[in-house]
């Protein structure tokens, strides 16, 4: 019996090795995929090297106003309000 079967798979064995080849490339895959995933979840569980709490982000963008003249920028005038303010300082801290 045991003859037989061995005769079997040797008269199949182009379709027997492209299935062998076939399964070998899958596991390729396979191992590629879980390799990649064990990788960078134990990146993903490593320290940062450095505390990201109670750190300041600060951004300095140049905006260009066309309503300030360079040689205006400390005339006084009266805002909405009634107070005065140097043009220089509403420039700054008002939108």
């Amino acid at each position: 019996m045991i003859k037989h079967l061995f005769k079997m798979v040797w008269n199949r064995k182009r379709t027997n090795f492209l299935i062998t080849v076939e399964i070998f490339f899958s596991f390729l895959v396979l191992f590629t995929v879980i390799l990649f995933g064990v990788y960078y979840t134990d990146n993903y569980r490593q320290p940062l090297g450095f505390s990201y709490q109670n750190v300041l982000n600060i951004s300095i963008t140049r905006e260009r106003r066309p309503n300030i003249l360079p040689g205006s920028a400390l005339n006084v005038t009266n805002d909405v309000s009634g107070a005065s303010k140097p043009q220089f300082w509403r420039a700054i801290w008002e939108p």
